[in-house]
């Protein structure tokens, strides 16, 4: 539909569609409109009319043109799963495909499948009911994007699997997001709950009271001139928020110890005080240090995979450096490849040879010159953060490898080329 034939109402509506601005807004936009007299005719446009046109009028028309670009062309789909406010479960839909009219690829949301049931079975019937519906072939799809949930891309009975029969060179890709936070999730285990207890006991104690906010701010701004971060909270929706928590409790250790310290000698919250005083030791200061590098390394990473803007190419190098970089600290340099035999145990550094940051081995040798740590406290430490780096290998290359090697197939130059021919 072109601009030029649309009623007043309809040129009003098309542009709060496209760019994302609120439906209330048009309430006022109209009454702006008249004002300049734009038209001969005054436009009445309400939210209620508006939100009608764009639903019945202007989206039918862009939900076609995608159904005729998508016709006999190959496509990706991405797939979740997600809850409303109201907890009603969708299935959310977002198809990929290269348009060789303006020599570009786009991802374009489909639409909202409402489920009531999440196994393969159901999720099959009512993809493949919404495609057709929607007028596309599924058997034009080469590749599924999924998170890492069983029903969606498990080996034996899930949605990829019911999807490849219908084309058997079909590629499936896992969220290298939630991969990475899974993995660091897996091997956190290895470690001594009191690293957990430590970030999610710090947080409670101050963000239950305004009051012990303000005295630690102004104890940390008597010492340090400035005021300090906000501690931040275990999440199970933030990927990777434990790094950050970590090195907020990192660079604000001594005065945290300070701050307890003054609460049990004022017999402030006497027993909370002192449990934290006593997770507040050099044994998890230690453990502290040596996560810090891994997960801002996990953190930095996961951030470049999900700009809208990066390079798939480069990524795909950075990946292949990223997980040779964590297998340095673990594997042996004559094993150190992307194929790795982990029964062999062998492959694996000595406690002593064992990678655990510069940070973390220099607080080990003063703590230990200064008679804060024992030596075998010591050689305790270095077997949890070992026990942890061999979890975490092992995770990466459960998780991620497949999809590296998916990614290597690719020839570095495909986008360039595609591009070139096309133009």
């Amino acid at each position: 539909m072109h601009i030029s034939k649309m009623e007043p109402r309809h040129r009003v509506a098309r542009p709060c569609s496209a760019c994302h601005t609120s439906i209330l807004s048009i309430e006022h936009l109209t009454k702006l409109l008249n004002t300049f007299k734009i038209s001969n005719t005054l436009v009445r446009l309400g939210r209620t009319k508006c939100s009608q046109l764009i639903k019945n009028v202007i989206s039918p028309v862009y939900f076609k043109e995608i159904v005729t670009a998508l016709k006999d062309q190959p496509f990706s789909l991405i797939i979740d799963e997600l809850k409303d406010i109201s907890c009603e479960k969708y299935l959310c839909v977002v198809i990929k495909f290269y348009s060789p009219k303006y020599c570009r690829i786009f991802s374009i949301f489909l639409g909202l499948i409402h489920v009531t049931q999440t196994d393969a079975d159901t999720l099959y019937g009512l993809l493949i009911k919404f495609c057709q519906d929607c007028g596309i072939n599924i058997k034009n799809c080469f590749s599924l994007a999924t998170d890492l949930a069983s029903n969606l891309c498990g080996v034996n009975n899930s949605l990829y699997t019911k999807l490849k029969e219908n084309n058997t060179n079909l590629i499936l890709l896992k969220c290298i997001c939630h991969s990475l936070n899974l993995c660091c999730l897996r091997a956190f285990d290895d470690l001594p709950i009191d690293i957990d207890s430590i970030i999610r006991n710090t947080y409670s104690f101050f963000h239950r009271s305004s009051l012990r906010t303000s005295e630690y701010a102004n104890l940390f701004k008597l010492v340090h001139r400035k005021y300090p971060y906000k501690f931040i909270p275990i999440s199970t929706t933030r990927w990777l928020v434990r790094g950050k928590a970590i090195n907020i409790i990192i660079t604000q250790w001594s005065t945290l110890k300070d701050y307890f310290q003054l609460c049990i000698a004022n017999c402030s919250n006497l027993s909370v005080a002192e449990n934290l005083v006593s997770l507040y030791n050099h044994v998890n200061f230690a453990y502290l240090l040596f996560l810090k590098p891994i997960l801002f390394e996990f953190e930095s990473m996961n951030r470049k995979f999900q700009s809208e803007k990066a390079d798939h190419c480069r990524l795909l190098v950075e990946l292949n450096n990223f997980v040779k970089q964590v297998m340095s600290r673990i594997i042996k340099i004559e094993y150190n490849s992307m194929v790795v035999d982990f029964e062999n145990k062998h492959v694996f550094k000595d406690f002593d040879d064992v990678d655990i940051g510069y940070e973390c081995s220099c607080f080990l040798e003063i703590s230990l010159s200064d008679n804060k740590l024992t030596e075998s406290e010591i050689l305790a430490i270095k077997k949890k953060c070992r026990l942890f780096l061999i979890t975490l290998i092992k995770q990466l290359f459960k998780k991620v490898s497949k999809n590296v090697q998916i990614l290597d197939k690719t020839p570095s130059n495909c986008y360039q080329t595609l591009l070139f021919n096309f133009n």
